[in-house]
Parts: structure tokens; sequence; C-alpha cells
């Protein structure tokens, strides 16, 4: 009986780590992204591009006006000025600014 139990016990502890099959790994469950989150991401993600691309815009601006000479530089800033002062208020369309209030 005792050869049978060395013999069985040796057995059965070397076949725990045997499996028939092996275990597949499942993927993590995905969560559930409701419409408000997938606009609220969409809009972060569309102000993203919006800053990113305005950084790089005015960042070329800035370069183009560093290597003008000093002459230049002050011509540009003068017609920017000119330009300023002609479309003062014109961001608004006519018709609304016909009809606004003024502050007196």
């Amino acid at each position: 009986m005792r050869k049978w139990l060395f013999l069985i016990v040796p057995l059965l502890v070397i076949s725990l780590g045997a499996d028939a099959q092996k275990q597949r790994k499942r993927p993590p469950k995905q969560k559930q992204i409701t419409a408000e989150q997938a606009q609220k991401e969409a809009a972060e993600k569309k102000a993203a591009q919006r800053a990113e691309i305005e950084g790089k815009y005015s960042d070329r601006l800035d370069h183009h006006k560093s290597i003008q000479d000093k002459s230049t530089q002050k011509r540009m800033k003068r017609n920017m000025k000119r330009s300023q002062k002609q479309s003062w208020g014109k961001d608004v369309p006519w018709y609304k600014r016909w009809f606004r209030k003024r502050r007196v």
C-alpha cells in the first residue's frame, strides 16, 4: 500500500500543473461610451488641433516678421494699424451694427 501511495502522490502533484487545453487570455472589456462623451471628446480633439494649427501659424508669422529689415518692419506695422483702424467693428454684419444699442 505504501508503494502505491509513494507512486500516486508524486504523479498527482505533477499533474496539477498540466492542463489539457491552454487558457486564453480574454481581452479587457471595453468601456461603453455615451453619445455625450463622444461629442465631448470630439470637441476636445478639434480644439486641440485648432490650437496646434494656430500655434504653427503664429510661429511662421513671427519668423516672417523677424527676417524683414527695419524699414520693412515699420511699413508692415503702419499698414497693420491702418488696416485695423479701417476694419474696426466690422466683425459684426452691417445689419446688426445698424440696430444695436450705442454706448454713449
